[in-house]
C-alpha cells in the first residue's frame, strides 16, 4: 500500500518536471531562434527550420521524462533498501 502512494506521488512529481524542463529547453530554443541574422532565415527555407527543431524537441523530451523516472525509482529503492536494513537490524 505504501509502496503504491510512494509511486503516485513519484508519478506525479516526475510528470511536473517533465513539463517544467520540456518548457525551459523550449524556451531556451526559441530564444535561440530568435537571435539568429535575418540572413540565416533567408538562406534556409521554414520547412527545414521546423523539422530541424521537431527532431530535436523529440531528441531531448522522451529521454528526459525515462531518465528523471530512472534516476527517481534508484533513489527510492536505496532509500527503502537503507530503511529496511535500520529497520531489520534493531
Amino acid at each position: 500500500m505504501a509502496q503504491n502512494s510512494v509511486q503516485s506521488l513519484q508519478f506525479k512529481k516526475l510528470f511536473k518536471a517533465g513539463i517544467r524542463a520540456g518548457k525551459r529547453l523550449h524556451m531556451d530554443l526559441i530564444d535561440a531562434l530568435v537571435q539568429f541574422p535575418i540572413s540565416f532565415y533567408d538562406k534556409t527555407p521554414t520547412g527545414r527550420i521546423l523539422n530541424r527543431v521537431g527532431k530535436d524537441i523529440e531528441t531531448v523530451d522522451a529521454p528526459l521524462i525515462r531518465s528523471l523516472e530512472m534516476w527517481t525509482f534508484c533513489g527510492f529503492r536505496v532509500l527503502f533498501g537503507c530503511i529496511s536494513i535500520c529497520v531489520g537490524t534493531a
